[in-house]
């Protein structure tokens, strides 16, 4: 019997949430060597005794050895309240209140995420609880089906590398876009580079160009594209010297490069009535050289699986007249304006800066998937000042990104570097068709990978690097992607228009969707315990 009931919980799971489970799900980073970490509302079913650190919202660190989670239903209330069990030496069981838990670091378990943790909070209290004895891939960066875009493999001399997801939230086709990327496993083979192209999703991708840039820079600096596909090389990165997120939290930490760690906003516990609760964000603070104008923000970030799934949200709204939308897109402006305008809003990480009195905004970072975390320098002017601080606010709805690290350089632009573009030599698909004719340049002829299973492998000349010089690659390309929906629901224009010109209806949406799932999830998971 409890083996049906288990069963039953996980149909249950996909139902809710289609091919994948995005609405549940909303984020995590894995590192590929031994450890991941995860958010303290989403934390891994771990082994009995497993070895874990926990990292509370005020920087403790706590370390022991997983015991389990507790939880009791409070009647009258219908909320599950859960702390975590930590077996430490000489404490004996420590309960960790889920409240207190900003992320959790452990061991990889044979690469898979087993079970999970589902927060959702009620009238303040966080609401947990645990899918025992069932064993799911939850995510997996390198096969998420919540990914979008193709996904760009390197060939590192021994294997094909995930490396980057180019051209994200370019969804139909006057949304195409280049973009550009850091590949930082690519390794000359026989005199040559290899990248695979590969479809792992439900849409049909259109990829139009693919260029490899070889780009030769002074040893110990490093090579850092902006959105518009400007190259820049930086040699003087510094960390923030305070960063903290709105609630006041110290995540200085999280923000370091070198320890894998991230910031991520968790999404529950929202007052939804109130629009500050639809935003979240970081507050950096810089040591800055009094003469400075201008500096280079170098950001390493992700999408959420979530974040993701919310773009499906997004085009079930048309319903049957998605195409009708669609065209729409393409042929008007205006209305592809004020998308743009919307997304920039509802999805992208805004970037201000603080002048004397107020915040003023900067640039933003265009969505860049879920897939793998991905290096992007924001150019920003220095405003004159005495001051020796430059403050800097990220900030984007919640439970929408995750912050790997943060730095800035105020002498980027005093450094010279070369870049040689390259294009493809030799292109095939899984069949051996020759794809070169549509991607050795710009022209509108696509390449359409339809199928999760298409791929297409791509081959460059090195050339020779110059004397003296590191060499970085960065791939520019360009295209878009449509996703394949059902398109048979009753179309909710008035709805989407609404949701369009009324900033924060789209974040209040998606939040009260999750909170719905996760409280049916709730509900049949107590139920099986």
């Amino acid at each position: 019997m409890r083996r049906i009931s288990i069963i039953l919980v996980a149909s249950f799971l996909l139902v809710l949430s289609g091919c994948t489970i995005l609405g549940l799900i909303i984020g995590g980073s894995i590192d590929k060597r031994k450890s991941m970490t995860v958010s303290g509302w989403e934390i891994v079913e771990l082994p009995i005794k497993q070895p874990i650190a926990i990292y509370t919202n005020n920087q403790r660190k706590i370390t022991g050895r997983y015991m389990g989670v507790t939880y009791n239903i409070e009647h009258g209330k219908d909320t599950i309240i859960s702390a975590v069990k930590l077996l430490r030496t000489m404490e004996g069981v420590e309960q960790i209140p889920m409240t207190d838990i900003a992320h959790i670091q452990t061991r990889r378990s044979e690469g898979k995420i087993l079970g999970t943790i589902i927060g959702l909070a009620i009238d303040g209290a966080i609401v947990v609880a645990a899918v025992s004895s069932m064993s799911f891939t939850m995510f997996n960066a390198t096969t998420s089906t919540a990914t979008s875009c193709p996904l760009i493999y390197s060939f590192n001399g021994t294997e094909y590398q995930l490396d980057a997801e180019p051209f994200g939230g370019a969804i139909f086709q006057a949304a195409e876009r280049p973009d550009w990327d850091n590949l930082d496993h690519l390794k000359a083979t026989d005199g040559v580079y290899r990248l695979k192209m590969a479809n792992v999703n439900n849409e049909t991708q259109h990829v139009d160009f693919v260029t490899l840039l070889a780009v030769d820079h002074p040893i110990g600096s490093r090579i850092f594209p902006s959105f518009d596909g400007k190259l820049h090389t930086v040699s003087h990165l510094q960390a923030p010297r305070t960063a903290r997120d709105l609630h006041g939290f110290d995540v200085k930490n999280a923000l370091q490069r070198a320890n894998g760690d991230f910031w991520l906003s968790n999404p529950y516990g929202r007052n939804l009535d109130d629009p500050d609760a639809l935003r979240d964000g970081i507050v950096l603070e810089f040591d800055r050289p009094t003469d400075a104008r201008a500096a280079a923000l170098v950001l390493q970030v992700q999408n959420t699986p979530w974040a993701a799934g919310s773009m499906h949200d997004l085009l079930a709204l048309p319903g049957s007249a998605l195409p009708d939308w669609y065209h729409a897109l393409n042929n008007s402006y205006t209305a592809r304006k004020q998308l743009m305008d919307f997304l920039i809003q509802e999805g992208m990480l805004q970037v201000s800066i603080w002048t004397e009195d107020a915040w003023q905004p900067a640039g933003h970072v265009w969505v860049v998937g879920p897939a793998i975390a991905k290096d992007i320098l924001v150019e920003l002017d220095v405003p004159e000042s005495s001051a020796n601080t430059f403050k800097i606010k990220l900030e984007a709805p919640p439970g929408v990104w995750l912050v790997h690290s943060a730095e800035i350089d105020f002498n980027y632009y005093n450094v010279p570097s070369f870049a040689k573009a390259l294009e493809p030599q030799k292109a095939v698909d899984q069949n051996g068709r020759n794809l070169l004719p549509l991607l050795q340049k710009a022209d509108n002829q696509y390449y359409e990978m339809a199928e999760p299973t298409d791929a297409a492998w791509l081959e460059f000349q090195a050339p020779p690097k110059q004397k003296g010089m590191d060499r970085s690659f960065i791939l520019n390309s360009g295209g878009y992607y449509t996703i394949h929906t059902q398109n048979e629901g009753v179309p909710q224009m008035e709805v989407l228009q609404q949701m369009l010109e009324k900033p924060g209806t789209f974040t209040r949406f998606e939040l009260e969707k999750l909170y719905k799932k996760t409280d049916a999830l709730l509900r049949v998971t107590a139920a099986v315990q």
